[in-house]
């Protein structure tokens, strides 16, 4: 690897042209803007699942039956399934695990809360860091699939798909690995179908693969081992692979037999059952509609449909069969099925092909497609937007752009209420070109097509991306008042009543000014049940209102919180005094329900004149400050971690390197000094 490293860089160096290779660069800079996300954001799975998967290399196989034994019923539904992937993730993830703690990466000896870690952001680069390469293999069949015409482009497109970057990268969803195993089963299969058809010349993405109709097969299947998805591709592909029904068969049975072998030994447990087999998404397959007053599973109907229609085409399979059928069962599954947004990931390389083929409407499928998930992700979850840094620092636990409009921005809110829709009308036009183009694309010709390249500018590679992280910024500032506390503990519940309306908080403000009060209600009856909070200057029973404001207790953003603004902010005292936060229920014969905890803290309630131990789902606001946001981020996190910054410069390092010596070609290297390449072109392969 480090010769060929050499090699490469001898050549960019010699030759004085390597500047030039503009797309290129646009593909490595997609990778490093990956890089640089990775230690700083993460959703809360991309911790919780790998905590669970470390119970594996503490010698615990089952771990289903484990967590099941040690957390009890929580495991099953609390807030959702805690185990949800096959045995595959859980067996890669441990070795994974295994490997960077044998080199002393990280110290998880301890690993006993899901975030409590030495260096998490350490710990999180380093999961995310397994992602990678699977990342560069997607990019890399699709330049091959792409062949000279689109391969470059095809890359450029994925390294810049918002989808790409942030479900993998900044959520931390494994995802990726089910969508590379998929992306290389259909490239297989394509191999297959193409070495079958005697006209094409033996060349590029003709030459014939013996056994490809197995390895395709065998992919998929192991990509199911992660995530159950790539199991809907396996008996589509098998119909295109071969035209006889038992070889048919043997296909369709040996990818659900991996799957079925790697589920097996844990089929007694509940846990696996509910969890894995008979998951709340997964059954959302079966969905029914009425349709001409018959409860009719649309997602099935169109699935049959698509093999029906495999089955009665007499004509052989062109190789980009394949992955247009692949299309369609995800163009289908999206429309018609409801899905979490962020599997998006699992169509966009699918789309890239077709582009790269020279499928011109697919490039406004693609665009379509990411720039509603752009948009659509700012709405989706709870703070950010996107629920990322907030786990490594509090300054980012901020109402994300749809709640801070509500809240504060009623205008801007407005005209939101309209790109909501809109944008989700952009992400269902976007899959109804894919099925359309895709189903047109299975009406084959009778021989080859010539395909065309697509003129596309980089900024319109970029753009999307742009689109995502303007988003993201704009949310900061309009969130510049409602900064609050995470609180992570287990709750309880009291309620006000007309009778008992007043409940008080001592509390110990950590930053200046003042700015309101963000609160969790668990219910309220009725709904215009007014809430007043108050800033208190002393103890709980002798302080004295300094700022109050009121709000309705059901406006609620996602998660129950109520964000009660003063106005104006007020500044505490330089001195040491005392503060606590009084909620007052305003409404006569109302009730609200409070969620509050009674784990040890520094914190005391006072309620119907008794005070107890214990503490509300409650928190001070403050403006955002984007020093002290940088600082603890990025300083006390990154940078004072010489060993993270050290395996980022060397990822960065490592993959620029080898995403060069895919992208040149080892015939490229000894061709590139004496022609040189071409500036926004791909190399010809020979």
């Amino acid at each position: 690897m480090l010769r060929a490293a050499k090699r490469v860089l001898q050549r960019w160096l010699s030759s004085g042209r390597w500047l030039r290779s503009s797309y290129l660069w646009l593909i490595v800079s997609g990778y490093l803007v990956r890089i640089a996300l990775m230690p700083v954001t993460g959703q809360h799975d991309v911790m919780f699942m790998a905590w669970q998967a470390n119970f594996v290399t503490q010698g615990h196989l089952h771990v289903y039956e484990y967590l099941y034994e040690q957390f009890g019923e929580a495991v099953m539904s609390h807030p959702a399934v805690w185990a949800p992937y096959p045995y595959g993730y859980y067996v890669f993830t441990s070795l994974w695990v295994t490997l960077i703690k044998g080199l002393g990466l990280v110290d998880l000896a301890q690993w006993q809360g899901i975030w409590e870690v030495t260096r998490p952001a350490r710990v999180v680069f380093l999961l995310k860091l397994a992602y990678l390469p699977f990342d560069v293999l997607i990019g890399y069949v699709l330049y091959r699939a792409g062949g000279r015409i689109g391969g470059t482009l095809s890359w450029a497109l994925w390294s810049w798909s918002p989808t790409a970057v942030y479900t993998p990268f900044m959520m931390g969803q494994n995802d990726v690995y089910a969508t590379a195993l998929t992306v290389a089963g259909l490239y297989a299969a394509s191999r297959s179908i193409s070495g079958q058809q005697t006209p094409f010349p033996k060349k590029g993405l003709a030459t014939p693969w013996r056994g490809g109709a197995w390895v395709s097969i065998l992919l998929l299947g192991i990509g199911a081992t992660f995530k159950t998805f790539p199991l809907l591709l396996v008996p589509v592909v098998a119909l295109l692979l071969t035209p006889r029904w038992v070889q048919q068969l043997k296909l369709s049975a040996a990818g659900v037999a991996i799957f079925a072998l790697c589920a097996l030994p844990f089929a007694t447990s509940a846990a696996f059952r509910e969890g894995v087999l008979l998951n709340e998404e997964g059954l959302r397959l079966f969905q029914e509609s009425s349709v001409l007053g018959f409860p009719v599973p649309l997602f099935i109907a169109g699935y049959f449909f698509l093999a029906a229609y495999v089955i009665a085409d007499s004509r052989a399979s062109l190789p980009s069969d394949a992955w247009s059928a692949g299309l369609i069962v995800f163009a289908l599954l999206f429309l018609l099925v409801p899905t979490p947004l962020y599997w998006l990931i699992w169509i966009t390389p699918l789309i890239i092909f077709q582009i790269g083929r020279g499928k011109r409407a697919l490039l406004v499928a693609w665009l379509l497609l990411q720039l509603g998930f752009s948009v659509l992700l700012l709405s989706q979850h709870r703070e950010l937007g996107v629920a990322l840094p907030v786990h490594l620092s509090g300054e980012f636990s901020v109402p994300n752009f749809a709640d801070v409009t509500a809240l504060s921005h009623p205008l801007l809110n407005q005209f939101l209420q309209a790109v909501w829709p809109v944008s989700r009308g952009a992400v269902a036009a976007g899959l109804g070109v894919c099925l359309w183009r895709a189903f047109a694309s299975l009406r084959k010709p009778k021989h080859r097509t010539q395909t065309t390249p697509i003129a596309c500018v980089p900024l319109l590679v970029i753009g999307p991306a742009v689109l995502l992280f303007l988003g993201l910024t704009t949310n900061l500032v309009l969130a510049g008042r409602m900064v609050s506390e995470a609180n992570w503990l287990s709750w309880d519940t009291l309620v006000l009543t007309e009778e008992r309306p007043t409940i008080t908080q001592t509390i110990m403000p950590e930053v200046s000014p003042v700015t309101g009060v963000r609160l969790r209600v668990q219910q309220a009856s009725p709904g215009n049940a007014q809430l007043r909070a108050c800033l208190l200057e002393g103890d709980l029973s002798d302080g004295h209102q300094v700022a109050c404001a009121s709000r309705q207790a059901s406006k609620t953003s996602e998660g129950g919180f109520v964000y009660v603004l003063f106005d104006p902010p007020y500044t505490l005292s330089p001195d040491e005094r005392r503060y606590a936060i009084e909620v007052h229920l305003k409404t006569s014969g109302a009730t609200v329900t409070l969620p509050y905890s009674t784990q040890p803290s520094d914190s005391r309630l006072s309620a119907s004149d008794r005070e107890f131990a214990g503490s509300l789902d409650v928190s001070l606001l403050h403006p955002f400050s984007p020093l002290r946001a940088a600082r603890s981020l990025i300083v006390d996190n990154v940078w004072r971690d010489r060993v993270l910054v050290g395996l980022m410069v060397m990822a960065s390092i490592v993959t620029t390197l080898g995403i060069a010596r895919l992208w040149l070609g080892q015939e490229d290297i000894a061709a590139f000094g004496r022609e040189g390449v071409s500036g926004s072109h791909p190399p010809t392969r020979r």
